[in-house]
């Protein structure tokens, strides 16, 4: 089985999540990958969409807000 969605957070010790995206699409360019930030609105979204991520999660995560993001990233943007 592989896996449809890689839900990073943006700011993490080792790696960041942009350089995990980047690194994770470079082996399946296909991979479907969200964003979670405590950052909010002062994450540009070209910042995002450069490494290939789909969407960004702002926290504190509300669920529904989160369902969409995830359900809007493995849809797809329309067509």
């Amino acid at each position: 089985m592989r896996c449809s969605l890689l839900l990073s957070d943006l700011t993490m010790a080792e790696m960041d999540g942009l350089t995990l995206i980047r690194a994770a699409r470079a082996l399946r360019p296909e991979l479907t990958c969200l964003l979670l930030t405590g950052l909010g609105s002062n994450v540009p979204p070209e910042t995002w969409l450069d490494a290939g991520a789909a969407g960004l999660v702002a926290k504190p995560i509300r669920t529904e807000e989160f369902l969409d993001a995830v359900r809007s990233a493995l849809d797809g943007p329309p067509a």
